[in-house]
């Protein structure tokens, strides 16, 4: 408070110079020592009020046009720099915006790709099951005809030494007309007739061979 407050006197704009000049005391151990706010502390702090400078004296005080300069500088550069870091964050927001479409492209040229895939998959699916069915299909016709070969096989090695037998036991001895051999056969028939073997009861039936 002013002196001439504390005495009863009315407030002033000199006053309040006085008043700003006690907060900027008390605030100056929180900066720098500088000499021009020392100055500026003691005019504002004389005890006559006429001696005191006025508002538009202190912000044309050395001290105030300094800092208001440097301040005015500071938030400048940051300024520039958040300009700066502005056109670097559009630049990197498109390059994003680039690498996000081309991402996008990739992903549905890789759908496309694994349709395609599972299309190949479905057909080649197919043409296995194709392929085992007719396997199946070779498998079991092979079977059978095997069966039917051995059936057969043994059908009639059973039905020729059944025939041989008994005409042995009954003495006689059938040789195959001459249009159903063949010429082992026939060779065979002609060698039997001719030998002791040939009985009289041989009903030959190749005797024109003899």
């Amino acid at each position: 408070m002013a002196p001439e407050v504390e005495e009863g006197q009315r407030a002033t704009t000199a006053s309040d110079m006085y008043s700003f000049g006690r907060l900027l005391e008390e605030t100056k151990s929180f900066h720098s020592p500088n000499e021009a706010l020392d100055q500026l502390i003691q005019r504002l702090l004389r005890k006559e009020p006429k001696e005191r400078p006025s508002p538009s004296q202190v912000l044309a005080d050395p001290y105030f046009t300094k800092s208001l300069l440097a301040d005015q500088l500071e938030i400048l550069k940051k300024t520039k720099e958040f300009l700066q870091q502005q056109v670097a964050l559009q630049k990197r927001e498109s390059e994003l915006e680039e690498e996000r479409k081309k991402v996008g492209q990739d992903l549905e040229g890789m759908k496309k790709q694994k349709e395609e895939l599972e299309k190949m998959k479905r057909e080649t699916e197919g043409e296995k099951q194709k392929y085992e069915t007719e396997k199946k299909k070779l498998l079991t016709e092979e079977q059978r005809v095997k069966i039917m070969a051995q059936t057969s096989k043994r059908s009639g090695k059973e039905s020729t030494s059944g025939t041989i037998a008994e005409q042995e036991r009954k003495g006689t001895f059938d040789c195959f007309p001459i249009g159903c051999c063949n010429f082992s056969s026939l060779l065979l028939d002609i060698l039997q007739c001719s030998s002791s073997f040939c009985s009289p009861s041989h009903r030959c039936h190749c005797r024109d061979a003899h």
